[in-house]
């Protein structure tokens, strides 16, 4: 029982509390006589129960009316208005700065919720998703009633769906993924299965949720907090940058290495012996692999500024084979002209005594003052070396436009430790890798080769930065920010 003036008052502080966020509660009573003692012409009957003595036992008859046809009519008839009730739900602290590094990462944060649109619409706007006139706040039924291509239209802006029940969850991921987006989703109540299931990547938490939930996501965060969430975007990326950027080097690696062999078969003579084969995949592996493994304290730096990775593209990209065949070919090209051309102009100046003290010319054959071994082949691995440790140091070089790479001082270390520990084992341990000594000189040499592979991977990639930066100082079309938009990640959040 309410006056016209009562509820105008109950009406503005309704809309008061739901506009800061506040979920509302009508709090109502009327007075129940004891069931006993109602006959059944008023709507009530007799309680099952025979022991209804106790108070606790004469006010729970929830279940009791559940089975009444008419109980909610009759309830809601005469009852006396109190008030309301606001309940304060506030997004976490760390909420506001975790959609802030979404956003910077190139991942678009999609709130959806079974709050009404105006809860909906401050707490987006306490966690940045809405502000001035950017972003598009709907309830499901209003998304609901849009055709196809009125949801298309939309889709890019919609940042809040409100009133949202798990069909309307699911109804937003599949337009989404429709549209060519990859769509991840936090889910925690067993109703949200079907979502999880649809989606490209899950995300549970740790303490909340059901286990069912944590047992089917693809990523369980150890803790609730949004910057996990944040925090397996970026180790995820920057696995993935690393991924790429070891099998790039791999692949040069794989190339040159076979080229060497069959070059040295189809001359009949063996450049590379398998113990330097073998010699040189435990070095080179072991040594790529300590370099270009993320450090965990360097995760939440790397690769965070670059765009995300278009849906579809190859780990090995088509930049990144033309990349692998200009430094391969280049590779390829300065050994066999060592090999070819370095009887005529290489000089063995190692120390030695006896008839060979001082320089020799390398013989036509490749030997040089040591009999045991060949000089210009040994020269050559060296030089493979040098080569693949350019390869190393290039990956270095950021994705886009973003300078070096945040770890580029682990790797120049790692590939500095590495060079060292070949130039020991090649001066003091030549007879296990059935190699020779060789001079200053040669060693300069093989640096030189490095230094031509390392300044061809700069230049290339300082062209491809100016470049990159003359288009981003061209005015973009409505048509390419279109564009960028349906490349952004979803990133389709519950709070």
């Amino acid at each position: 029982v309410m006056g016209a003036a009562q509820r105008a008052d109950a009406m503005i502080a309704f809309k008061e509390m739901q506009a800061g966020g506040m979920t509302a509660v009508g709090v109502a009573y009327r007075d129940v006589p004891n069931p006993r003692s109602v006959s059944l012409d008023h709507g009530f009957g007799k309680h099952p129960s025979e022991s209804a003595d106790d108070l606790e036992e004469v006010l729970d008859i929830s279940g009791w009316l559940a089975s009444l046809p008419e109980h909610q009519l009759l309830l809601a008839d005469s009852m006396i208005y109190v008030g309301l009730l606001g309940f304060n739900a506030p997004p976490r602290p760390e909420a506001p700065a975790a959609v802030g590094k979404c956003v910077g990462l190139g991942v678009s944060v999609r709130m959806v919720t079974g709050e009404s649109l105006a809860v909906a619409k401050a707490t987006a706007k306490r966690c940045g998703l809405l502000g001035g006139l950017s972003g598009v706040a709907l309830t499901a039924a209003e998304w609901n009633s849009l055709s196809p291509a009125s949801q298309r239209e939309v889709l890019p802006e919609l940042t809040v769906l409100a009133a949202a029940k798990p069909k309307d969850k699911l109804s937003l991921l599949q337009a989404l993924q429709s549209a060519g987006e990859v769509v991840g989703c936090c889910c925690s109540h067993l109703e949200d299965m079907p979502l999880l299931e649809a989606s490209d990547l899950s995300f549970a938490t740790r303490y909340t949720g059901h286990e069912v939930v944590r047992q089917r996501a693809d990523v369980v965060c150890q803790d609730d907090s949004c910057d996990s969430l944040v925090s397996a975007i970026v180790s995820g990326r920057c696995f993935h940058y690393k991924i790429r950027r070891f099998l790039q080097f791999r692949t040069v690696f794989n190339i040159v290495g076979p080229c060497l062999a069959l070059f040295g078969a189809s001359a009949g003579v063996d450049i590379l012996y398998a113990i330097q084969m073998l010699w040189m995949k435990i070095f080179v592996d072991i040594g790529a692999v300590l370099a270009l493994a993320p450090s965990p304290a360097a995760l939440p730096q790397e690769d965070q500024h670059n765009v995300p990775y278009p849906v579809g593209e190859p780990l090995i990209s088509k930049k990144a084979r033309r990349d692998i065949g200009l430094l391969a070919g280049l590779q390829c090209a300065m050994l066999a002209a060592l090999i070819l051309g370095g009887p005529g102009w290489i000089t063995d100046c190692t120390y030695s005594k006896g008839e060979h003290k001082g320089c020799m010319a390398v013989l036509p054959n490749g030997q040089g003052k040591t009999p045991a071994g060949n000089y210009l082949y040994t020269l050559t691995l060296n030089a493979f070396v040098g080569t693949q440790m350019a390869s190393l140091l290039a990956s270095c070089l950021g994705r886009n436009n973003t300078g070096l790479d945040p770890c580029w001082h682990k790797t120049v270390t790692m590939t500095g430790a590495m060079l060292a520990a070949h130039l020991i084992i090649m001066q003091f341990g030549a007879a296990i890798l059935k190699s020779v000594p060789i001079d200053v000189s040669g060693w300069f040499l093989c640096l030189f080769l490095a230094f031509i592979s390392v300044f061809v991977s700069a230049l290339q990639w300082w062209c491809e930065v100016s470049k990159m930066q003359q288009t981003d100082d061209a005015p973009p079309s409505s048509e390419g920010a279109s564009r960028s938009t349906d490349r952004a990640q979803r990133f389709v959040p519950e709070l």
